[in-house]
C-alpha cells in the first residue's frame, strides 16, 4: 500500500521522532499475535510502506483486516490523530497474523471530521494506530497507517444560488434533498450565519448588497439515514442589472420552456444557453438565431450529447453575451436523467453493465466520476470519448434483486452531483437439461418461488426428464418449512418427490421407507441446499443435496446439482457423473450442471 500523509499532533510528531523504526515485517519475519506485553518496554516498529491494511463496507460497519504489530498492546482507529478510539480485545478477531474488526459508519456522521475525512474520488479515510501502553493517552499513539474505504453513504444535497437579486440571495437545494430531514447553517459576510432546515427552502438572504462573494454551508442530516455530513463553499455573483424576469421550467422531457419574455429581449438577434461564472461572465453552450415572442421551448440538444447538469442561464443578445446590451435570465438548476440518455444496458442474472454519453461541455475526466452503492460487488468503471462505461462481472450479483447504482460527478465550478441509476437482475426461470447420453439424463422447470416465500425459485420435474413420471413434482424445496417434514402421509406430493429423486440417483438396492429430518440452508438467493436424513432397513443416511445458478459471461446460464450421501453405512450409493467438467462448475462426479435451454 502507497504511504499516506496523515495530519499528526505535535505531541504525535515528537513522539515519532523518539521512536526507533525498525523493520521486523520482512519476509520469514512472523507477525505475533495479540497479547498483553504489560512488562515489556520495547517500542512498535513498522514499514509503512510494506503494513498490510484492508477496509470494505459491511452492511451498517466498515470490516478492517491489518498485521499484528511486534510490541503492540492496544490498537485504535479514527479520521485523525485528534480522537483515537481505542479496540477493545473483544472486537479483534485473529487470524493467521491479521486482525479483524468492525467499526460502524456511524463516525463519517460528524460535522468536521466526517467532512474532512472524505478523500478524493468519493472514498472515506480511516486511519489505524497501535500503542505500546495498556492504556494509552492521545501522546501514545503511533500512526500505522490510512486506508480508503468507498461506502454507500449519499452525499448530502448541496444546496445552489436560485437566484440572485439586487440585495438578497435565494437558497434553493437540487433534486435529491430530503424533505425535513436536512439542516443547513450558511456563513457569510463578516461573521454573519443563517440557519434553516430544508422544510424552509426556497430560503432568501436579505442585505448582502451587489458585490460577489463567498458562502459556506455546513450540511446536516437529521435523524437516522445513510447520509455523510459535509461542508460546501459556493460562489456568488455579482449581481447583474442586466437581467430580466423570465420565468423558466425544465419539461419532464429536459427540454426548457421560457415564457414572459420582455419585448427588449425580443428585439436582440440571437439567443443562448449560457454557464455562469463567478464574476458573471457568460460561456456559451447553445446560440440560435432568436425568432421568438414571449414564449419559446429550447430542446435538450442544447447542452450537448448525453448526461449534462449545471447552472445555467438563457440570454439575449446582439453581438456577444458579454455585452452591456444583453438581457439575461435568472439562473436555473438543470439536470439530466441518467435513465434518459443510458445506452448499451444488460440486465445479467448476476452481472449488469451500461454506458452512459457525458456531455462534452461538463469538461470532466475520468477521476471527476465514481460509482459505488453496492456493496460487496467490484464495480468497473472507465470514462473515455464522452462515454461512461460501467460493468459489474458475472457473479457479483444475485438474480431477481433490485439494485441502485450512486454515481457521483465532480463538476468543476457546480460540484459534486449523485444520480441513482436503478435495475432488477433478470431470472433464472427457464426449462434446464443435463444429458450425457440416453440413459445418462437430468432435466427440471424451474419457476421463481410463489410471492412470500423465502426461496428464490422452485425447481420440479420436467417432462424431457427420461424418469418423468407424469406428475409435476416440486424436488426443490421439499418443504417451505423444514418442520412439516413430520407426519407425512403415503400418498404426499413432498414425499413422492423425495423417493422420485431417491430411485432416480440411489444405485443400492437399499430404498429409504421414511423421512425422518431435512435441515435446509439457503446459502444466498441463488443457492439453496438440504440436508436429508432417511432410514432404510434400520440404517439412518444423510444426503446432502445442493442446487445454485450460475451464469456466464457469454450468458449461459447453469443450474448445479449436488447430491452426495455425508453419512451412512459406508460407501457412496449416488450415481455420478461419467465425466464431470471443471469449467462447467462441476466439481466432482457428484455435481451435474444443467443448462439452461430457454423459458419453460
Amino acid at each position: 500500500m502507497a504511504d499516506r500523509h496523515v495530519p499528526v499532533s505535535g505531541i504525535m510528531r515528537k513522539y515519532l521522532v523518539n521512536i526507533s523504526i525498525l523493520i521486523l515485517l520482512l519476509s520469514g519475519c512472523a507477525p505475533m499475535p495479540y497479547e498483553d506485553l504489560s512488562g515489556d518496554s520495547s517500542s512498535i516498529s513498522i514499514d509503512r510502506n510494506e503494513y498490510d491494511i484492508a477496509a470494505e463496507e459491511k452492511g451498517e460497519s466498515i470490516e478492517v483486516r491489518f498485521q499484528s504489530v511486534p510490541g503492540a498492546r492496544s490498537y485504535g482507529y479514527g479520521l485523525s490523530s485528534n480522537d483515537v478510539v481505542r479496540f477493545s480485545k473483544s472486537e479483534l478477531a485473529f487470524s493467521s497474523g491479521y486482525y479483524t474488526a468492525n467499526i460502524s459508519r456511524d463516525i463519517f456522521s460528524s460535522s468536521d471530521d466526517g467532512a474532512s475525512s472524505r478523500a478524493s474520488g468519493g472514498k472515506f479515510s480511516i486511519v489505524l494506530f497501535a500503542s505500546t501502553r495498556n492504556e494509552p493517552v492521545d501522546s501514545d499513539w503511533i500512526i500505522l497507517n490510512a486506508v480508503d474505504v468507498s461506502l454507500s453513504l449519499g452525499i448530502a444535497p448541496n444546496l445552489t444560488i436560485a437566484e440572485r437579486g439586487e440585495t438578497s440571495i435565494t437558497l434553493d437545494a437540487r433534486s435529491e434533498a430530503i424533505s425535513g430531514n436536512m439542516s443547513y447553517s450558511v456563513s457569510y459576510g463578516d461573521g454573519r450565519i443563517a440557519t434553516f432546515d430544508s422544510v424552509n427552502l426556497p430560503y432568501t438572504i436579505e442585505g448582502i448588497g451587489t458585490e460577489p462573494f463567498e458562502i459556506t454551508v455546513m450540511h446536516k442530516y437529521i435523524g437516522s439515514g445513510a447520509y455523510c455530513d459535509q461542508k460546501q463553499t459556493l460562489s456568488v455573483p455579482e449581481y447583474d442589472p442586466r437581467q430580466a424576469d423570465i420565468d423558466i421550467k425544465i419539461q419532464d422531457d429536459g427540454s426548457i420552456a421560457l415564457s414572459g419574455i420582455p419585448a427588449e429581449a425580443d428585439a436582440l438577434s440571437n439567443l443562448g444557453v449560457v454557464s455562469v461564472g463567478s464574476d458573471n461572465t457568460l460561456s456559451l453552450l447553445h446560440s440560435q438565431m432568436n425568432n421568438v415572442s414571449g414564449t419559446a421551448t429550447l430542446d435538450s440538444s442544447v447542452f450537448g450529447s448525453g448526461f449534462y447538469v449545471g447552472s445555467v442561464r438563457v440570454v439575449f443578445y446582439n453581438n456577444d453575451p458579454n455585452d452591456e446590451d444583453a438581457i439575461i435570465s435568472s439562473a436555473i438548476d438543470y439536470e439530466a436523467e441518467l435513465s434518459a440518455v443510458k445506452t448499451d444496458e444488460r440486465i445479467g442474472r448476476q452481472c449488469y453493465s451500461v454506458s452512459i454519453p457525458v456531455s462534452d461541455k461538463l469538461g470532466l475526466t475520468d477521476a471527476d466520476i465514481t460509482v459505488s452503492g453496492i456493496p460487496g460487488a467490484a464495480i468497473e468503471k472507465s470514462f473515455a470519448d464522452g462515454v461512461l462505461d460501467i460493468s459489474i462481472g458475472t457473479g457479483e450479483l444475485f438474480s431477481r434483486t433490485a439494485y441502485s447504482l450512486d454515481i457521483s460527478f465532480n463538476i468543476p465550478s457546480y460540484g459534486k452531483v449523485t444520480k441513482s441509476l436503478d435495475f432488477t437482475t433478470a431470472s433464472f426461470g427457464g426449462s434446464y437439461e443435463w444429458k450425457y447420453d440416453d440413459s445418462n439424463q437430468f432435466a427440471v422447470i424451474v419457476e421463481p418461488a410463489p410471492d412470500g416465500s423465502k426461496f428464490n425459485y422452485y425447481v420440479y420435474t420436467s417432462p424431457l426428464d427420461n424418469k418423468y413420471s407424469g406428475e409435476k413434482l416440486c424436488l426443490s424445496p421439499l418443504f417451505e418449512n423444514d418442520a412439516d417434514a413430520s407426519n407425512l402421509s403415503y400418498g404426499d406430493e413432498k414425499l413422492k418427490a423425495y423417493r422420485w429423486n431417491n430411485e432416480k440417483w440411489n444405485t443400492s438396492s437399499m430404498k429409504p421407507d421414511s423421512l425422518s429430518k431435512i435441515t435446509t440452508t439457503i446459502k444466498n438467493k441463488d443457492s439453496v441446499s438440504a440436508d436429508v436424513v432417511s432410514k432404510a432397513l434400520g440404517i439412518s443416511v444423510t444426503t446432502k443435496t445442493e442446487l445454485f445458478f450460475k451464469e456466464k459471461a457469454d450468458g449461459t446460464c447453469y443450474m448445479v446439482f449436488h447430491n452426495e450421501i455425508t453419512n451412512g453405512p459406508g460407501g457412496n450409493y449416488l450415481r455420478e457423473n461419467p465425466s464431470p467438467n471443471p469449467d462447467n462448475f462441476e466439481e466432482s462426479p457428484y455435481y451435474y450442471s444443467l443448462v439452461r435451454l430457454g423459458d419453460n
